[in-house]
């Protein structure tokens, strides 16, 4: 998933037009935080972090560092987290990388 993950956000799988409007905010999720093309944008980062039927990952990249991070995690029965993988990968970010704080939730 991390060297997957690398080439979106390094635009190795897209024309560079394509790659930036990939990356072009469409509407902002909070204050530096924005929402892309099926892309978070933050600090940096490039993140994705799909959740459905019980399995949750989390994505990220730091074109910056060349840095690529990916965490996936289980829901229990009646779990009420909503992706765990997500703190999972904040906390190794913001030690890999802390001068490109994440901040998700």
């Amino acid at each position: 998933m991390a060297t997957s993950f690398a080439a979106i956000g390094d635009g190795k799988l897209l024309s560079p037009r394509s790659h930036k409007a990939q990356l072009a905010p469409v509407s902002t999720i909070a204050p530096g935080t924005s929402y892309a093309l099926g892309l978070v944008v933050q600090n940096g980062w490039i993140l994705q972090n799909p959740s459905f039927a019980g399995y949750a990952a989390t994505v990220a990249y730091l074109p910056a560092k060349k840095l690529a991070i990916a965490t996936v995690s289980t829901q229990g029965r009646g779990s009420t987290v909503q992706n765990p993988s997500t703190d999972v990968l904040v906390a190794l970010a913001n030690h890999l990388a802390p001068d490109h704080p994440l901040k998700l939730r």
